[in-house]
């Protein structure tokens, strides 16, 4: 075999090996990230939450908020102790989600971008309806992004 022929071969070899890749990229992504924010009534940084969210072929493995800027809540909030101890929980209740499950939930937001219902109970904790929306929201932005090849 020619040197040629050899080169070509092992060149359409490496090609191919790099669309394999690409394609797996696109199905398994280490951490598409999303928010979900509206301005603050009262003045000060936004409300609001920004994600990371692990996909593999269409389902979700996990779910972690990121720090940012936004308000997630506030110290006078009496529900904040609540929420936060049902946080994790709630972010596990994603985990084994389809793509398209999670983006199907409906989230009623008022026209400031309150959200005030979130559509599947599983993704709210009582008494947190408006972070409940947030990270629901910001979830599903992540879920906006995601390429399943």
């Amino acid at each position: 075999m020619s040197k040629l022929k050899r080169a070509l071969i092992c060149l359409a070899i490496c090609a191919v090996s790099v669309f394999i890749a690409a394609g797996f990229a696109a199905c398994t992504d280490g951490g598409l990230e999303g928010e979900y924010h509206y301005a603050n009534v009262w003045g000060g940084a936004d409300y609001g939450v920004k994600v990371s969210v692990v996909v593999e072929e269409g389902v979700i493995q996990s779910v972690e908020i990121v720090p940012s800027d936004y308000v997630e809540v506030t110290d006078s909030w009496g529900g904040k102790d609540a929420y936060l101890e049902s946080r994790d929980e709630l972010l596990a209740a994603y985990v084994g989600k389809t793509v398209d499950e999670v983006l199907a939930i409906e989230v009623t937001c008022g026209v400031d971008g309150t959200p005030s219902e979130v559509g599947d109970s599983d993704f709210l904790i009582s008494g947190a309806t408006n972070c409940s929306g947030r990270l629901l929201r910001a979830v599903q932005d992540a879920l906006r992004n995601y390429n399943a090849g």
